[in-house]
């Protein structure tokens, strides 16, 4: 047996043999372990960051960005659809409607501090 088979067949059963490590998901309170309830040692939800609005938004962009290709490819080339229409969806289904639909919070989230630093 070669020395590369010897090799790959130890790696092997090392693999086999290792154990993987249970990883809790508990959350630890600032005094230790000590007094606390199961309830402060529940993980907390994920939580989505976008809402209906946020994926209106965003779906609405997606078709201003779809049209505006649509009137790209209409001939003639050097007509309104393809060199004046098409540029400014586009343009505004990139740089406004989509980044907007990202940006959109709703009025009711708290987000605990302004983006400002105040």
């Amino acid at each position: 047996m070669s020395s590369e088979a010897r090799f790959l067949e130890s790696r092997a059963n090392q693999l086999i043999a290792v154990k993987p490590q249970q990883k809790t998901a508990e959350k630890v309170s600032p005094q230790g372990s000590h007094g606390s309830s199961p309830k402060e040692r529940k993980a907390p939800r994920f939580q989505v960051p976008f809402t209906r609005k946020n994926y209106l938004i965003l779906g609405s962009g997606l078709l201003i960005l779809i049209i505006g290709y649509l009137c790209l490819a209409q001939g003639p080339h050097d007509g309104f659809l393809s060199l004046t229409l098409a540029p400014i969806l586009l343009v505004l289904g990139f740089c406004v409607v989509i980044p907007y639909g990202i940006m959109a919070r709703d009025k009711s989230v708290a987000t605990g501090t302004s983006p400002g630093g105040d």
